[in-house]
C-alpha cells in the first residue's frame, strides 16, 4: 500500500527558506529603487508607464533570482555565464512589453538593456563593499 510522505520544514529548511525570501526581497527592492531612478532620469514619468516598471520588474526579478541561486548553487555553473543567460531573456521580455505597453517609453530595448545593467551593477558594487 502507497503511503504518503509529509514534508515537514526542519530548522534547517526553515533557515535556507527565510534566506531565500530575503534574498528575493532585497534583489527586488534594489532593483526597483535603481530601475525606477534610472527611468525618472531619463524623463520617464507617466503614472502607468513608472507602475509597469515595477510590475514588469515584480514579474521577471524573483524568478530570475530563484534561477541564479539553483544554478550557481547546485550546478556548479559560472556565476558570470549564468547572470547574462538569465539576464538576456529578461532584457528582451521586458523590452517587449514596454514596447506593448509603454506610452512614454521611447525605445524599450534601450531603456531595458540600460535600466538592467543599472541594476546589476548597483548590486554588484553593493556585494563588493559588503
Amino acid at each position: 500500500m502507497w503511503r504518503q510522505r509529509r514534508f515537514a520544514f526542519n530548522q534547517e529548511s526553515f533557515r535556507l527558506f527565510l534566506q531565500m525570501l530575503q534574498s528575493l526581497g532585497i534583489s527586488l527592492i534594489l532593483t526597483l529603487t535603481a530601475e525606477l531612478a534610472f527611468v525618472f532620469l531619463i524623463g520617464i514619468r507617466r503614472r502607468k508607464d513608472v507602475l509597469l516598471v515595477v510590475l514588469v520588474n515584480i514579474m521577471t526579478n524573483p524568478p530570475t533570482v530563484i534561477l541564479y541561486h539553483l544554478l550557481t548553487g547546485y550546478a556548479g555553473c559560472s556565476p558570470l555565464f549564468i547572470t547574462l543567460a538569465l539576464e538576456a531573456p529578461v532584457i528582451y521580455i521586458e523590452a517587449v512589453i514596454y514596447k506593448k505597453y509603454g506610452h512614454s517609453i521611447r525605445r524599450p530595448l534601450l531603456v531595458s538593456l540600460f535600466a538592467n545593467l543599472l541594476s546589476f551593477a548597483t548590486g554588484y558594487f553593493l556585494r563588493s563593499i559588503i
